[in-house]
């Protein structure tokens, strides 16, 4: 999730003014939405983290997998509208998600380690995706010519993420409940 969420902040962005002519100022309002639809998912993942089992997250992971197939095909013809509403589905349920993992991952630490920890995975992670998903993307756009380089990307992270998922145990998710 932190790859996605790393790559519709920093990557995407870039692509859609680099390579698909998209305006800096249209850009950043898109960027402002999916913010705020990923803020949204956080805070409805909070108020209702009991409910937020395995089984719901491999849902909501193969729904952006769907999701993620129609929205590439919206950023090759160039759709703007499709890729507003697609990209702030996808932030919703990655918000929705990410409110579950920080809470197992509170968990998961001993409680003088927990929030450096959490704050040393996560933004390590993000820092990794962010950085690399900018360079990696443009070298093989840049060498192959082919635009579809960002979703192949994306949608190879996020299967990981998935699989990982997969093998994760349900008590896992409500460990943290007492």
């Amino acid at each position: 999730m932190t790859s996605l969420n790393a790559f519709f902040s920093t990557v995407m962005p870039f692509y859609l003014v680099r390579y698909l002519n998209y305006s800096e100022s249209s850009v950043f309002n898109l960027q402002v939405v999916i913010f705020l639809f990923s803020i949204a998912g956080l805070v409805i993942g909070a108020i209702f983290h009991q409910k937020l089992g395995r089984r719901l997250h491999i849902v909501l992971g193969l729904l952006i997998k769907i999701i993620l197939y129609f929205l590439f095909k919206a950023y090759i013809k160039n759709d703007y509208i499709q890729i507003l509403v697609f990209e702030s589905i996808c932030m919703l349920f990655v918000g929705l998600m990410l409110s579950k993992i920080l809470t197992v991952l509170d968990s998961i630490f001993e409680v003088k380690y927990k929030f450096g920890s959490i704050s040393i995975i996560y933004n390590l992670t993000f820092g990794f995706f962010s950085g690399l998903g900018v360079f990696l993307s443009t070298y093989l756009i840049s060498k192959s010519g082919n635009l579809y380089i960002p979703s192949i990307i994306i949608i190879t992270f996020s299967y990981l993420s998935l699989v990982s998922l997969w093998f994760t145990p349900n008590k896992d998710f409500f460990r943290y409940i007492k």
